[in-house]
C-alpha cells in the first residue's frame, strides 16, 4: 500500500487556532527528549512563556518531522497545560514546522489516492 506525503504551506499558526477549531501556538525547540520535546513559545503567544514540555507522541497519523534545537514549530494540542515547572502538555495533535515567514508546513498522509488526516 503506498504512502504518500504532501507537503504544502497555509497561514495557520499564526492563529491561535486550527481550522479544526484545536488550540494552537509557535514555539522554539530548546531540547528533545525521548518522546518529549522542550519548547520556549514565541513572545507574541498568549500561552504561558517560559519553557513547556510537549509529548512527541501525538494522537493524528501525521508523522512528527525531524526535530533538532532551535527548530521553529507549531504545536497544536487539545487546550490543557498541566500546571508542573516546567508546564507541560500531555495531549498534542500534532507538530509542523514552521517556514521563514512563520506559516505552519502542514503535512497529509495519502493512501492510494484518498487522504487520510
Amino acid at each position: 500500500m503506498p504512502v504518500f506525503l504532501l507537503r504544502f504551506s497555509l497561514t495557520g499558526c499564526k492563529d491561535t487556532e486550527t481550522p479544526k477549531g484545536n488550540p494552537t501556538f509557535n514555539a522554539t525547540v530548546l531540547e528533545i527528549g525521548e518522546n518529549t520535546i522542550s519548547v520556549e513559545p514565541f513572545e507574541n503567544e498568549e500561552i504561558s512563556t517560559g519553557e513547556i514540555t510537549v509529548t512527541t507522541d501525538v494522537v493524528s497519523k501525521i508523522e512528527v518531522p525531524e526535530l533538532e534545537e532551535g527548530t521553529e514549530v507549531c504545536i497544536v494540542y487539545n487546550g490543557e497545560i498541566l500546571e508542573t515547572y516546567p508546564a507541560r502538555i500531555k495531549t498534542v495533535f500534532a507538530i509542523y514546522l514552521l517556514d521563514e515567514n512563520g506559516e505552519a508546513l502542514y503535512q497529509r498522509t495519502v493512501i492510494k489516492g484518498r487522504s487520510a488526516s
